[in-house]
């Protein structure tokens, strides 16, 4: 008979025999505990772990917030089919069926998956005693890192101007920024915009230059 495998969190054994009398009829049932303080990611880690060396094809988690987090890692890193919120699983000769209901009760929806599935349950209250729960190890944490190469950053335009302030004085605004293309060592810029000195000119008249050059 085919392997079935159970999650529950350490902190909710109760909840463990209402999902195994739910998953039995998928299979042999195994009970596996996750810490409740792990991450979502870590948690989906751990029960991917546990299905790859066990041989388990059918993974049940209570349906919850967290639950559909953990249920959509781990059915995407073992290629698997996802059921969800269904109240019974049964086992036909090449898929597992979820049986669920919707809208308010009114409509019985049968959802069939084939090959590797993750199902969320929601068990409905029964007394099928105590079941012997199996703690999971930690999963290794990752250690990958992520940094911003000199590509992520963009070279000033030699366009582009800082706004002028409204003065009547003379004044040449400029701004500095930093150019770091790939290979090479930073160049520093600066970039002025210069109006004429006058402030009584006529509307139009007047030049305006815009330079850019390497700063000294």
């Amino acid at each position: 008979m085919s392997a079935v495998t159970v999650a529950v969190t350490a902190t909710d054994p109760d909840r463990a025999a209402a999902l195994a009398a739910l998953a039995a009829p998928a299979g042999d049932v195994t009970v596996v505990g996750l810490d409740p303080t792990w991450t979502s990611a870590r948690q989906a880690a751990a029960l991917v772990d546990h299905q790859r060396t066990s041989g388990s094809d059918v993974l049940v988690l209570a349906s919850s917030h967290q639950a559909k987090e953990v249920a959509a890692l781990a059915a995407h890193a073992l290629g698997a089919g996802l059921l969800v919120d269904v109240h019974a699983v049964a086992r036909t000769a090449d898929a597992v069926v979820g049986h669920k209901r919707e809208l308010g009760g009114t409509w019985d929806v049968t959802c069939t998956a084939a090959g590797p599935v993750v199902v969320l349950a929601k068990p409905g209250p029964v007394d099928a005693g105590v079941v012997e729960v199996t703690l999971l190890a930690a999963p290794p944490r990752s250690t990958g890192t992520s940094r911003c190469s000199s590509a992520c950053r963009t070279p000033p335009t030699a366009g582009r101007r800082s706004p002028t302030p409204r003065s009547s004085s003379p004044a040449a605004v400029g701004s500095r920024a930093t150019c770091r293309p790939s290979g090479r060592s930073p160049t520093p810029w600066v970039a002025r915009w210069a109006r004429p000195a006058t402030s009584s000119r006529k509307a139009g008249s007047g030049t305006r230059r815009w330079s850019a050059r390497p700063a000294r």
